[in-house]
């Protein structure tokens, strides 16, 4: 099964980056006539904390995320008069996104693709059949959430015009712009993004409607209820940029409230939400309902050589990161190793206490050491629980070893979630072996 998935990821790879190519040679060769897109959601490709916003995560060098997500929306376009509905333009759409994303640069880069098919597309009582412009970007990651506790990403985006503008399924013309991505973790398990950017466009004006360039963004909550269950609302908006929040007609604000639900051991994720338009501007339907599936693809993180050694990779690592405190003290390339319960942040086993005491009474007497703490998740939640655990199981150590005597200035932390682990996952044992904080020592070189 796991090569079956394995091979299905290679020939996704391939297949996406065919896409992205060939619309890339087309995109010079297509003319259409400029147009309004009545799309006002669209999903975020590389599987978030939020659904129409974006998170300031970046994926794992070599990861890819797949999703398709079913969208109806009722009403995303029509005629008014005094506020007071006159005729519909577009009464109902059921559009599906098929989407990817991939990680280029650890903790840096990914890139991701969009693309929207509309199979039913109400057209002034008319059932239409079209593809909407595909979309293209790149998520650069500034300052990671995992390490200082607030995540800013750039993202740039560039839109393709493959979609039927004469049904309001597409630009027509090329659209670029970019969005800044501002993420912070205020309290346990709760997370806030905020996303602010730019869409360039040509000007089209429909009826008294003028569709141009515009400021776009948003603001978004998340809980992570469980390790697998996370629970978001998101706010969207787009306003004409030569006229922000004037025009009602030019001013789409939506609201949506949804679920996500990791399936535990499987990298399925499946979500589902309901929303609509809070300002019912062109693309903001009067109620829209999502539902969707993805899959997380993660690297390999080494291959058997040998079909008949059937002992993990990860033992020697193991031994290694478990070596006794008497070791660690003789070489100061290893780790005192401090274990964790599960979702835990506190250190309270006795045993992990006196390896910490030994420790803090060491460094009182040789000041011229200092330490790294490296803090570590097992797999289970999602990669935002992790680091959030991850960061407050380094903090942890940290006022442990503080109120013990040792100055913070001589301490660094770098928290890794559930990156580099050490024994097996699929085992409640591996996974209390992952939960882990290791202290580095390091000797300084005195002045």
């Amino acid at each position: 099964m796991v090569h079956i998935i394995q091979q299905w990821g290679v020939v996704m790879k391939k297949t996406t980056i065919l896409v992205l190519f060939s619309t890339l040679f087309s995109v010079g060769v297509y003319a259409a006539q400029n147009g309004f897109e009545v799309m006002s959601f669209r999903p975020a490709t590389d599987n978030g904390n939020y659904l129409g916003m974006w998170d300031s995560n970046i994926l794992d060098k070599g990861e890819w995320f797949f999703g398709t997500t079913f969208d109806y929306s009722y009403r995303p376009l029509q005629t008014t008069v005094r506020g007071v509905r006159d005729s519909g333009i577009l009464d109902k759409i059921f559009e599906e996104h098929l989407y990817s994303s991939v990680g280029l640069i650890k903790d840096r880069l990914e890139v991701g693709i969009d693309i929207p098919i509309g199979w039913w597309i109400d057209y002034k009582n008319q059932n239409k059949t079209a593809l909407g412009d595909l979309l293209l970007n790149a998520k650069v990651s500034l300052l990671n959430m995992k390490k200082s506790g607030i995540g800013l990403s750039v993202l740039p985006f560039l839109s393709l015009p493959n979609g039927k503008s004469d049904y309001f399924f597409g630009n027509g013309v090329m659209t670029a712009g970019g969005s800044l991505i501002a993420e912070v973790n205020p309290i346990d398990r709760v997370f806030v993004a905020m996303n602010l950017g730019l869409l360039a466009k040509k000007s089209y004006v429909l009826r008294d409607m003028n569709d141009t360039s515009k400021l776009t963004g948003g603001l978004g909550v998340a809980v992570a209820a469980t390790n697998n269950l996370n629970i978001s609302a998101d706010l969207l908006f787009k306003t004409r940029l030569s006229g922000v929040f004037r025009e009602q007609e030019e001013t789409p604000v939506e609201l949506l409230t949804g679920v996500k639900y990791a399936i535990a051991n499987t990298g399925f994720v499946v979500n589902g939400a309901i929303g609509g338009g809070l300002i019912n501007g062109g693309g903001a339907p009067q109620y829209r309902i999502i539902f969707g599936l993805g899959y997380d693809l993660k690297p390999c993180k080494g291959v058997m050589t040998n079909a008949t050694n059937t002992e993990p990779e990860t033992s020697t690592k193991t031994e290694t990161a478990t070596k006794s405190l008497d070791q660690a003290t003789a070489n100061e390339s290893s780790a005192y190793i401090v274990h964790f319960a599960f979702n835990s942040t506190k250190i309270e086993k006795s045993e992990e206490k006196a390896k910490l005491n030994d420790l803090a009474k060491m460094l009182r007497k040789d000041p011229t050491k200092k330490i790294t703490i490296e803090s570590y998740t097992d797999d289970k939640g999602s990669k935002s629980v992790n680091a959030r655990v991850s960061r407050k199981r380094a903090r942890a150590v940290e006022r442990y070893l503080n109120r013990r005597g040792v100055s913070k200035y001589r301490m660094t932390m770098t928290p890794y979630g559930s990156e580099n682990p050490v024994a097996d996952n699929n085992t409640e044992e591996g996974r209390q072996a992952n939960r882990r904080g290791a202290i580095i020592m390091v000797q300084e070189i005195s002045k």
